[in-house]
């Protein structure tokens, strides 16, 4: 944190405190043990089929894209942790030794938002092996609206559709072509003025009307603002968050409130308000009751 003060995810080759690593490392990583996952994430992990910890035994835990390395890519595995070796893969730049850990930082790994111009046809991303699948989500997005219900939200309203972008048919999947795509991928990302746990903010220029993508788990409790004016979030990629913009300089900011928070605060402030008038109306009929008795107590030689 004191070298790199720009958003970034943590990878790990190892468990140092078993499954509690995400709590220690705050939440920077893939990785994360919980009794209340992400739905969306949990969404994603099946559609991807990636496997959970233990054959999906645990599904408390979340244990990350060790096997999938492109997907550490897509979602911003910007450092590596790896323990009593070394490793040697191109993207991967050694930085440091700290004990038995080596840290390296990942060269191809994309920033936390940037803007797709294109799509893929859902039935063709279905027949694509697992490499092919993780490799296809750098080419174009997926329209999450065939799994509305899993996200909570009614794909056939109007304002719940992806722009029009342009469909790609069976793009090249090769190494050097994916290379060139991560590239032009980090010169339309977002770039960012501020974030914290439940708030970001930041602008982009886009070519053209396009969809831009955040490699944060959908959940109905982001509220999107481009240009200061709230914008519709879409369920994208079987799991992220999808923000519709226009061409040209645009200023973005996500905000966090939890869902039905708004209406959790009206009735808590109404049985407030009830409780505070019962208890008047209560003390205000006994004292009626108790006052004549002391009159009468009063009134005796």
């Amino acid at each position: 944190k004191g070298v790199d003060g720009g958003f970034y995810r943590i990878g790990k080759t190892y468990q140092s405190v078993f499954l509690n690593d995400a709590a220690f490392q705050g939440y920077f990583g893939t990785k994360g043990y919980s009794s209340f996952n992400e739905p969306s994430t949990i969404h994603f992990y099946l559609k991807m089929g990636i496997p959970f910890y233990q054959n999906r035994k645990s599904p408390n835990y979340i244990g990350g894209f060790e096997k999938r390395p492109l997907l550490n890519d897509l979602v911003g595995v910007k450092y590596v942790f790896v323990k009593n070796q070394s490793l040697e893969y191109s993207n991967l730049v050694h930085l440091q030794t700290v004990g038995d850990i080596h840290i390296y930082r990942n060269e191809t790994a994309v920033p936390l938002g940037f803007v797709y111009y294109d799509r893929i046809d859902p039935g063709w991303f279905r027949r694509l092996s697992a490499d092919e699948k993780d490799r296809a989500l750098f080419w174009g997005v997926l329209d999450s609206s065939a799994s509305g219900g899993a996200f909570g939200y009614k794909p056939e309203e109007k304002s719940n559709r992806l722009p029009d972008l342009r469909q790609i048919d069976s793009p090249s999947l090769t190494d050097d072509d994916l290379a060139n795509k991560i590239k032009q991928i980090k010169q339309r990302a977002v770039r960012i003025d501020d974030f914290s746990e439940e708030y970001f903010s930041g602008h982009l220029t886009a070519e053209r009307a396009g969809l831009l993508f955040f490699s944060i788990p959908y959940n109905r409790g982001w509220r999107a603002f481009v240009d200061g004016r709230e914008v519709k979030t879409l369920p994208v990629n079987h799991g992220f968050i999808g923000v519709p913009v226009q061409a040209g300089q645009s200023q973005i900011r996500l905000v966090f409130v939890p869902f039905g928070q708004k209406l959790g605060i009206y009735l808590t402030i109404s049985t407030l308000v009830f409780l505070i008038l019962y208890r008047l109306l209560v003390r205000k009929r006994v004292a009626v009751k108790v006052r004549p008795v002391r009159a009468a107590v009063l009134a005796v030689p």
